[in-house]
């Protein structure tokens, strides 16, 4: 072969050994940038819908509260009628003293049971909801780390390695070939 032919083709070889790795370094940056948003975009819908079912478990638990809070007074109300009758009653049929005071006693005893069988059973309910959002969260934590995961970043050394290792078997050829002197 005649040695100038090899000098340009060892040229050539090294500019296209120098555009592919130029080439590949770029793509898999491209790769990294895009998988990157990505991850950045599932995580940020991860947290949109986790703020969605925090709001709405609170938004549950108000509700559930405000209507215990509701029959704990209609509750009260109910016993202070049939309190209020049981009284009249016994006024009107001339129960007195000690067997009067026996009856509120008993009115009183059953409004303060069911009362705190109430506010127990608000008490459990508000414990649910908080430990549903505490799951919530710690379901939406364990997928976003499951989402961020590293992502393996091209190196500028290693395409330059690359590179010249294109470049020493270019020269290597050419030399063998006796192209190049």
């Amino acid at each position: 072969m005649i040695p100038a032919l090899g000098s340009k083709l060892f040229v050539a070889s090294t500019a296209i050994a120098g555009a592919s790795a130029y080439t590949k370094y770029k793509a898999a940056k491209n790769d990294a940038k895009a998988i990157e948003g990505h991850q950045r975009a599932v995580g940020e819908s991860m947290l949109q819908q986790h703020a969605s079912n925090m709001s709405d478990s609170l938004a549950r638990q108000n509700e559930a509260q405000d209507k215990a809070a509701r029959d704990r007074v209609q509750m009260q109300r109910q016993a202070m009628s049939v309190a209020a009758t049981a009284r009249t009653s016994a006024l009107e049929s001339g129960i007195g003293g000690g067997s009067y005071a026996a009856l509120l006693n008993e009115f009183d005893q059953r409004e303060a049971e069911l009362t705190y069988a109430s506010t127990l059973n608000q008490n459990l309910l508000s414990n649910r909801f908080r430990r549903e959002r505490d799951q919530a969260s710690q379901a939406t934590q364990a997928r976003m780390v499951s989402n961020y995961r590293p992502i393996n970043q091209p190196s500028g050394v290693a395409a330059a390695l690359d590179f010249a290792g294109d470049v020493g078997a270019a020269y290597a050829s050419g030399k063998a070939a006796g192209t190049i002197s």
